[in-house]
């Protein structure tokens, strides 16, 4: 890597969210190691961002303001000192007169109109349209976002890179306690916020179906209020099997990993996806993955999980039935083919790719 003075904003705002905040908080802390020449400009709240700020390279801008809203328009182009922004939604500054990069993790306004508002699809349509004309540089997650991306939107100007991503090295490691009391002994776990796409209710009606043949309980962990589009009614979902179905909502890091390296597999039946990290860090924790069989599961899975067509219960019900009856010997051999398959993707070596791109960019402008 060359010497440089350049400087990268970097919108942080997302920071301790799901999903995105993952994203962020695992790659942005390496990509500021691997690159001691380029100075960051961090976006956000002090709050969130000050243990990154005990890297020499960093200083941080505050604000709060909310992402989607009027006042980040005015805001970001005005915080963004940089010689580039780089943005890791597609919520970009419409009017902002330096080069952007951008991260789209996913186009599910404009592939699944249907279970969002109209405000919420005329608001992705004019941000996501306006990435492929504005951005500089596009990063995308997986390849199936890339041809997503490509197919929904009319003009993309920047090159677009597909970086993985990754999971951590804490997730291959076995479990440091049991599970508390009142946990069942034996369940299936889903892991993922509870909306339409996610696909839970086929999932809790194809479970409700076995459940009086098989001795699991089936745990679900994930948010399910506040959100704009397509609200879960879960007390329904938990009465198809009472006592049988729970609904963790607030779960730590470490909670989770405890949760998951216990139980018997990890159910994902999302039909809509941009990556699916619970995927691998399933697959890292050493159980077996029972996926719907659509592009980015198989883009991350491979042959290592079980599939079934999304929408179609019976089969989902076949595979919970012959996964929940699976002896131990072949359990374990399902789980390590999956961390065999999760070694493929760490964060390290995303952050490797990004670094080395985002080096290049700004040394090129």
């Amino acid at each position: 890597m060359t010497f440089s003075n350049r400087t990268l904003s970097v919108d942080c705002r997302m920071f301790n969210m799901s999903g995105i905040g993952v994203y962020i908080k695992n790659l942005l802390p390496l990509c500021i190691s691997n690159l001691p020449h380029i100075n960051f400009q961090l976006i956000g709240s002090y709050a969130n961002l000050d243990e990154l700020t005990v890297m020499q390279n960093v200083t941080v801008s505050e604000t709060n303001t909310p992402i989607y809203s009027i006042k980040e328009q005015i805001m970001l182009p005005r915080l963004a000192t940089g010689d580039a922004l780089w943005v890791p939604h597609f919520n970009i500054p419409l009017f902002c007169s330096i080069p952007l990069i951008v991260t789209v993790h996913d186009v599910i306004p404009l592939a699944l109109p249907e279970i969002f508002g109209l405000a919420k699809r005329t608001i992705a349509k004019i941000y996501l349209e306006a990435v492929g004309k504005k951005a500089h540089k596009i990063f995308t997650v997986s390849q199936f976002t890339k041809r997503d991306y490509l197919k929904r939107v009319n003009t993309v100007r920047a090159d677009i890179v597909t970086i993985p991503n990754g999971v951590n090295s804490s997730w291959f490691q076995p479990p440091q306690s049991p599970l508390p009391k009142g946990y069942p002994p034996r369940y299936i776990i889903a892991v993922g916020n509870i909306k339409k796409h996610k696909n839970i209710k086929i999932l809790c009606e194809s479970f409700a179906s076995i459940s009086h043949i098989v001795p699991h309980h089936l745990i679900l962990v994930g948010k399910y209020k506040h959100f704009r589009s397509g609200e879960v009614d879960v007390t329904k979902l938990q009465s198809l099997a009472p006592e049988r179905i729970h609904i963790f909502s607030d779960v730590s890091d470490n909670d989770l990993q405890l949760l998951v390296s216990h139980a018997d597999f990890l159910a994902f039946p999302s039909y809509y996806e941009g990556f699916g990290l619970p995927l691998l860090e399933a697959m890292a924790s050493g159980i077996p993955v029972l996926a719907a069989d659509i592009p980015t599961s198989r883009e991350v899975c491979a042959h290592a999980a079980t599939y079934f067509p999304p929408h179609d219960q019976k089969a989902l019900e076949q595979a919970l039935l012959e996964l929940c009856n699976l002896s131990k010997i072949k359990r374990n051999a399902k789980g390590k083919e999956g961390r065999q398959r999760a070694q493929k993707f760490t964060w390290n070596s995303a952050a490797r790719v990004l670094s080395k791109e985002l080096d290049s960019f700004l040394s090129n402008l």
